[in-house]
């Protein structure tokens, strides 16, 4: 059962059996802030000459101005595991992101991480601004605690998986906050990390990128724990196992991902849940869409046949869009590259309405297409709705590629609207006109 307001753990002695292979266990962890910066440093200067002579501060009570930032909070992460953090500003999530990564130390509770932490929780950090992107790779990761052979071994792959190749030998100071994100988050998953962590920094990122970010989280999740910061809720439900909603530096609400989504838009007023009841089981199902068996299989990547896999629905002029008018032209862009040989390369959209019923599904084998890929390398292309039948409503579209009958993956495309027609019936709508022989008075 999830946690709910009011329900912290309180024990002290949290069991090590309640998640397989824990690598992340923080145990009533609590750390509090001065609002006003002298009496913090007279604070400071008080608590470190107690320490000098052996006496320690009592760090229970707070003093004046002070205030917890992070008050008693407890979990544990497992290997393969992925935990979202969710709050509005303010609510805790970077501190404790920062006590994790051992920029701030506890003032109560007990942290422990087994293994090497691959952290991206600020924009640039660890870059020096006027060395180059080189340099800086081997800087940021030597003080994420890579040797100086690893990284040469894998300075190719971080260089091509940051995409900053033309700039490299520029001076970070030179980039913009996309290309050091990209760069601080390739050094980060390319250490091999036990336990990753990412702020909400990603939302820097192009499409295109973020998203070759949420399959690389993908791949890492079975042999890492990862705890992931963003405001992106779709993110929260599609890359999570579960989640925490802070408020006021105490977890409110433990449980799995969706759950802890819907929690947080109530609590937050930002979706009428208690009001309207059938929106919060359209949500769940929503949700349960993403994640159910369909007729295409599960959300699935062999990454020994197919790597950069990108698609996002785009309009006719060729932006980013997440809706549609009816009867206007739409596009799913895609581009894959194969690692192996295709005998007959199949490609797969089914499309569910909000309740989690197929409404459609178009692939190659409908027109016959003969895609026979016989070297690896670049596909790329689009599919063309010439004229958007749908009716206006909420929907959900995935993308399978198959190499005859075996899927090689299978991921979401996105959630898409269809805006308001004044008049409509069902959920389809044909191209038609209306011929009449003859009329007569």
């Amino acid at each position: 059962m999830p946690a709910q307001i009011g329900t912290k753990q309180q024990n002290n002695s949290l069991p090590d059996s309640v998640v397989d292979d824990v690598v992340v266990s923080v145990r009533n962890v609590s750390k509090k802030f001065c609002k006003n910066l002298r009496r913090s440093m007279a604070y400071g200067i008080s608590d470190l000459s107690k320490n000098l002579i052996g006496i320690k501060p009592d760090v229970a009570e707070l003093r004046k101005d002070e205030f917890w930032a992070i008050d008693d909070i407890s979990f544990q992460l497992g290997r393969g595991e992925v935990l979202g953090l969710i709050g509005v500003n303010g609510s805790g999530k970077s501190t404790l992101l920062r006590l994790l990564t051992g920029i701030f130390p506890p003032d109560k509770g007990d942290i422990r991480i087994m293994g090497r932490v691959g952290a991206l929780i600020a924009v640039g950090a660890g870059f020096h601004p006027y060395m180059t992107g080189k340099e800086n790779i081997f800087l940021n990761a030597t003080i994420l605690g890579m040797t100086r052979q690893e990284i040469k071994v894998k300075f190719n792959d971080i260089v091509d998986f940051a995409e900053i190749g033309d700039f490299l030998d520029a001076p970070v100071a030179t980039y913009s906050s996309g290309m050091r994100v990209r760069l601080g988050f390739s050094i980060a998953v390319h250490m091999n990390p036990d336990v990753t962590i990412v702020d909400e920094v990603l939302a820097v990122g192009d499409f295109n990128f973020r998203q070759k970010c949420s399959e690389r989280i993908n791949e890492l999740r079975h042999r890492t724990a990862t705890i992931f910061v963003s405001h992106n809720l779709r993110d929260i439900k599609m890359l999570c196992t579960k989640a925490i909603v802070m408020d006021k530096g105490q977890a409110v609400f433990e449980g799995p991902s969706f759950e802890a989504v819907e929690f947080y838009l109530n609590m937050t007023g930002s979706c009428a849940i208690e009001k309207d009841k059938d929106k919060q089981i359209e949500n769940k199902r929503l949700n349960q869409v993403q994640h159910k068996d369909s007729i295409f299989g599960e959300i699935y990547h062999n990454n020994e046949k197919i790597t950069d896999v990108h698609h996002q629905w785009i309009d006719e002029v060729g932006n980013y869009a997440e809706s549609f008018e009816h009867g206007r032209e739409a596009f799913i862009k895609f581009s894959f590259r194969l690692l192996k040989p295709v005998n007959k390369l199949v490609l797969g959209v089914p499309i569910y309405d909000s309740n989690g019923n197929l409404i459609t599904g178009i692939s190659t084998d409908m027109e016959k297409l003969d895609l026979n890929i016989q070297s690896e390398g670049l596909v790329s292309g689009k599919l063309q709705i010439k004229k958007m039948s749908l009716n206006p409503g909420e929907y959900i579209t995935y993308i399978a590629i198959m190499d005859g009958k075996e899927f090689i993956y299978r991921n979401i495309v996105g959630n898409f609207t269809v805006r308001e027609m004044p008049f409509y019936f069902g959920v389809y709508t044909p191209e038609y006109n209306w011929i009449f022989d003859k009329t007569s008075s």
